[in-house]
């Protein structure tokens, strides 16, 4: 088979968790006789000779979004890619990108995704919105969802980045063909959150990591390095300082066993990460725990080189990996291969490695009078440790063999090859599409908005010009014309008093003979692909109510980008924040749409996101097709610069007022608006520290030249208060 593994984390070239993974899976899937392509983040030199003999066999590529000429991106494609906010989003489309131009190449039988940066999130909307990457099973990899680790961390910061980035990694979920998870508990978590979200979630099956026990001692042999004076036997804890991990738990338990004077040391090692209280740095309080043993019978350090960490492994009398929740760490494979005694949580994949009692031992998570009771016994049980340590190198060689995990999942792909065909629409008189064109006052744009419409690959359409009350008398003279042109059949022109965009809109759907709409702005800009991909994501998923596209802005010519914006559908807890749903141009099902209530016609900027707030509340489902189809152009006199920044604050707070059961979580869409409200205070308070520091220069300046004291002696001049006069006020410039 010819097999994609697609990660931003590969080993060698990134070492953690995802990346060992990928590294191990790429090689055995060689090994087996496959074909194997990684795509992956470009790290530096990926054709080196030394780091490309740790992948054998294995086809490395690039997803470079600062490069994709290599692909075949159009210029202009490219561009708007480069446009994108944040850098999650980029490497995704550029992924996206590669593995178009990989599949065209020859046909890829099995892609897999990580859901962690959800790296697949373009490429499975690609294929759920167009039929993309046919014949290939897309799955995606359970590691550990963004939210999960976020909240087993106590991170409850959530700004508008972070909240993109989860929805991205639900819908990543909720696409994929299959959901492989090395464990059952991560696999349940999964499912949980899509059904939370309203979403049906798919096919999934537990497959290990592939774990090369053999591979892993030889490169783990050497020395440990330096170790804690005293006797004892030792204790051992590596990876991430972390609170999910349980570091401050073995911090507490080691401590009391120290005070009580169990004979014991402790190592830990690992790179620091701010999870402690309140965003601090959680090395910092472990070594606050065990200040009074440090640099005797405890050591608290960084991270150590790889042969090191060996050394400290084959020194260690037990391995404790005392995690709140953990998904299936390395960390434990590693220490399993190397014949330690194990003391895990007993929530999540750790418990399903080992056998508790016999290859392994587990304590209730979070609990630290149990992770003292089974510390204290092992500590004095030099014999079990010793049984433990053998049956655990057993056990990993038995669960998580190459070749055997690599049967399993040929097997999987095997049993989940599917694609979603297009639904055969029902015959009927009249168009699949109503395309209605506001129109008020924008004589010199129309004429490209309805090229762009003509030029369509997609014909079953008709267009409902609508005139909201023109003023101006080249615009009147433009509607004269298009009358003149338009057939009255296909293309017809409506005439209403001014009543603004929403009326506008309503009053062309209440005329539309299709039950799929389309709202265009007279001087917006359609790809000729835009209607062909938004109505053939709708035949392939009828149950969706609205399909949009990518967007990139222009000010005169579609070519010319200035900039990009990529929608993410509908995230209940994030539209109570921000429209990141969808722009106004977006395909909509008419009877969706009128369920929701239409356009607020009292609204004159933003009627688009309550109208998605509306759907989103009703439970329907928005999808974008990953292409750069729709052109917005940038006008600084638009309706949604005069109207929606001058009155912004009282257009949202009338929006969500109209949706109060909006948010399926409150206390997200509340954390989302903190972050907000505190960036923005934020940017003031730098553009305020500037003009301080700006002004400060000038006085300095002035005192310089001897002429500040004469400046501000015409200033205070200026700006003196009027004398009340007779009947006690100001008298006018004039002196009436």
């Amino acid at each position: 088979m010819r097999i994609c593994l697609v990660s931003r984390e590969v080993a060698p070239f990134w070492g953690a968790g995802i990346g060992v993974y990928v590294g191990e899976m790429a090689r055995a899937c060689a090994k087996a006789g496959h074909e194997v392509h990684v795509v992956t983040a470009p790290h530096g030199n990926l054709r080196d000779p030394v780091l490309a003999a740790a992948l054998p066999g294995v086809h490395v590529h690039a997803a470079d979004p600062d490069d994709l000429t290599s692909v075949g991106c159009p210029a202009p494609e490219a561009r708007a890619i480069g446009f994108a906010r944040y850098g999650f989003q980029a490497h995704a489309l550029a992924c996206h990108r590669v593995l178009r131009h990989l599949h065209a190449r020859t046909p890829l039988d099995y892609i897999e995704f990580p859901e962690y940066w959800a790296d697949g999130y373009y490429a499975l909307t690609d294929r759920r919105t167009t039929g993309a990457f046919e014949g290939a099973v897309m799955g995606v990899r359970l590691h550990t969802p963004t939210e999960l680790a976020m909240d087993l961390n106590g991170e409850h910061v959530l700004d508008v980045p972070t909240a993109l980035l989860q929805r991205m990694e639900l819908e990543s979920m909720r696409l994929a063909d299959v959901l492989i998870s090395p464990c059952q508990s991560l696999l349940d978590h999964a499912r949980m959150m899509l059904t939370q979200d309203g979403a049906t979630p798919p096919p999934g099956v537990v497959v290990p990591y592939p774990f090369d026990v053999a591979a892993a001692r030889e490169a783990l042999a050497g020395e440990p390095g330096e170790l804690p004076h005293g006797d004892g036997p030792l204790v051992v804890y590596f990876g991430r300082y972390e609170r999910r991990k349980g570091v401050d738990l073995l911090a507490a338990t080691a401590r009391r066993l120290l005070d009580r004077g169990v004979p014991m040391r402790l190592v830990m090692v690992g790179g620091d990460t701010q999870s402690g209280r309140f965003g601090r740095s959680m090395a910092e309080e472990v070594r606050g725990v065990l200040l009074p043993y440090l640099g005797t019978s405890v050591r608290v350090e960084g991270p150590r080189p790889r042969q090191q960490l060996g050394g400290l492994l084959r020194a260690a009398d037990i391995v404790c990996l005392p995690s709140r929740w953990e998904n299936f760490p390395n960390a434990l494979l590693e220490s399993m291969a190397m014949g330690r005694c194990c003391v895990v949580g007993d929530r999540g994949g750790m418990a399903e490695i080992i056998e508790d009692g016999v290859s392994g031992v587990s304590f209730a998570s979070g609990d630290a009078t149990a992770l003292e009771r089974t510390l204290e016994g092992l500590l004095k049980d030099a014999p079990k440790r010793e049984a433990l340590g053998k049956a655990a190198r057993e056990r990993v060689v038995r669960l998580c063999e190459p070749a055997a995990v690599v049967g399993r999942m040929s097997a999987v792909i095997e049993g989940h090859r599917s694609g979603m065909e297009p639904t055969v629409p029902d015959a009927k008189a009249g168009p699949r599409v109503s395309i209605i064109i506001p129109f008020y006052n924008l004589a010199h744009t129309i004429d490209q908005t309805l090229a762009s419409v003509r030029a369509q690959t997609f014909a079953d359409y008709e267009v409902l010009f609508v005139d909201d009350g023109s003023t101006q008398p080249q615009s009147q003279h433009a509607i004269d014309r298009l009358e003149r042109e338009f057939d009255g059949k296909q293309w017809r022109v409506l005439r209403k008093p001014n009543g603004g965009l929403g009326s506008a809109r309503n009053f062309g759907i209440a005329h539309a003979r299709a039950n799929l709409v389309l709202p265009l702005d007279a001087d917006d800009v359609l790809e000729p692909t835009f209607l062909e991909r938004v109505v053939g994501a709708m035949d392939r998923d009828p149950s969706l109510a609205a399909v949009g596209t990518l967007v990139r802005y222009f000010e005169d010519a579609p070519q010319r980008v200035t900039g990009a914006w990529l929608p993410v559908g509908f995230d209940r807890d994030l539209l109570c924040c921000e429209n990141w749903a969808c722009n106004a141009t977006a395909l909509l099902r008419k009877d969706a749409l009128l369920e929701a209530g239409g356009y607020d016609e009292t609204l004159t900027a933003l009627e688009d996101w309550d109208l998605y707030c509306g759907l989103a509340r009703l439970g329907h489902r928005c999808l974008i097709v990953p292409e750069f189809l729709f052109c917005y152009r940038i006008r600084p006199n638009s309706m949604l610069r005069t109207e929606g920044t001058s009155r912004r604050v009282a257009l949202c707070s009338t929006i969500l007022a109209r949706h109060p059961g909006l948010a399926r979580r409150p206390d997200r869409a509340l954390r989302i608006e903190v972050s907000k409200s505190v960036d923005q205070r934020a940017r003031e308070l730098v553009e305020e520290n500037i003009r301080y520091r700006l002004a400060d220069k000038a006085n300095e300046a002035l005192r310089g030249l001897g002429l500040q004291r004469t400046i501000k002696g015409l200033a205070s001049i200026a700006i003196r208060p009027k004398r009340p006069q007779g009947n006690g006020q100001a008298s006018s410039p004039s002196g009436v």
